[in-house]
């Protein structure tokens, strides 16, 4: 338990220094300099002012007080669906990610086999090296060149309907997939050595059985510990794929008010990427320790 009050704790703490910080870069006016003169830095615009502006922002935050952006328009109801269609957006690409990852990490590991697929090895290590933007960019092309055949499977940006979230969903996935299909066929190839699949086999059980009851429930525990591990690049990723595809979500929100210079309305939306990155590191690190502490009761 207090290991628990511990992480909490600690997450809290990093979360209102990260919307401070936030909330401090955005209220630097645009035309802030600084300089040296006999010794003495010289500011244009007076830092505590800054600081000012800055506390009485952290405050109406702490109050709940949104408000509106400079165009006048209810910032709760433009985050409510923003927020929406990011969500949408990351749970998607994360359930396909689970699926197709743990998948093809079984296929990929060598099921105790003294032999393995280099192939197999390099499908999954060549995505993830691959950067964020080039994945995007090559799945849009191949959008673009389906459209222009005829097949028009995949909508190339916005999300007026169902099949225009098609593409940024699988793109969002395909590196998370990738990355939990190399945890799992390690994970799976480590189970394979213990000796209790050795005593599985002596028994007569099947490799079906095997996998599935003594490999695969063993596994998981391994790949729910390299969930967390996803979360800083799976964010980042989101950003990078609402932006390439015009995708109306909190991304699209954020660089529609920095371009107004709405600095306020900006650092509100950058704290509540913020916060999802930090609900969805808890969300798996929560499943990690239900996950162990099951494991822990089992044993006794």
């Amino acid at each position: 338990m207090k290991h628990i009050i511990k992480k909490m704790f600690y997450g809290i703490t990093i979360l209102i220094a990260f919307t401070y910080i936030s909330i401090f870069i955005f209220s630097i006016p645009t035309g802030y300099k600084w300089e040296i003169k006999n010794g003495r830095i010289v500011y244009n615009y007076p830092v505590s002012m800054i600081l000012k502006r800055s506390n009485s922002i952290f405050v109406s935050l702490l109050e709940f007080n949104i408000g509106e952006n400079i165009k006048g328009k209810s910032l709760v109801e433009l985050l409510y669906r923003a927020s929406g269609k990011t969500a949408l957006l990351l749970s998607a690409s994360i359930t396909i990610a689970l699926i197709f990852g743990i998948l093809k990490g079984i296929i990929d590991s060598n099921k105790g086999k003294k032999t393995n697929s280099s192939l197999k090895i390099l499908t999954s290590i060549l995505p993830i090296s691959l950067p964020d933007v080039l994945i995007a960019a090559i799945m849009q092309g191949f959008a673009i060149w389906l459209n222009q055949k005829g097949i028009h499977i995949f909508k190339v940006a916005g999300s007026k309907t169902i099949s225009h979230s098609f593409l940024p969903i699988i793109v969002l996935s395909i590196l998370p997939a990738f990355y939990i299909a190399r945890i799992t066929a390690l994970a799976v190839e480590d189970c394979f050595k213990k000796h209790y699949i050795l005593a599985a086999r002596g028994k007569g059980c099947s490799s079906h059985r095997i996998l599935w009851n003594h490999v695969m429930r063993n596994a998981i525990r391994t790949i729910v510990e390299g969930l967390p591990n996803i979360s800083s690049f799976i964010i980042s990723n989101t950003l990078i794929v609402e932006y390439v595809f015009s995708y109306p979500g909190l991304t699209t929100a954020l660089m529609n008010h920095i371009t107004m210079r709405d600095a306020r309305s900006s650092a509100i939306i950058i704290i509540l990427i913020g916060f999802i990155y930090f609900a969805l590191n808890g969300l798996f690190g929560l499943i990690n320790m239900i996950i162990k502490r099951s494991y822990r009761e089992e044993a006794v």
